[in-house]
């Protein structure tokens, strides 16, 4: 889906059940597509890995909007 639909900008949840999303956000990467992480955990699971912020859940709208312009 990554590859063929059209977004201004994606929110990818850092963790998927047991899995790491960091497939998808090298792929992001890849095709110079936007996105923020979401979590619920601690941020060092990124290790320093990426520069994409983070938005700590429960969502702030106000943080989402202040990341989302950042990152576009």
């Amino acid at each position: 889906m990554v590859k063929t639909t059209t977004f201004d900008i994606a929110v990818l949840d850092l963790k998927l059940g047991t899995e790491m999303t960091f497939p998808v956000a090298d792929l992001l990467i890849e095709l110079k597509k936007n996105f923020i992480f979401s979590t619920g955990f601690d941020e060092a699971e990124l290790d320093g890995r990426y520069s994409q912020p983070v938005l700590e859940k429960p969502y702030d709208e106000a943080r989402l909007v202040e990341l989302t312009a950042w990152a576009s």
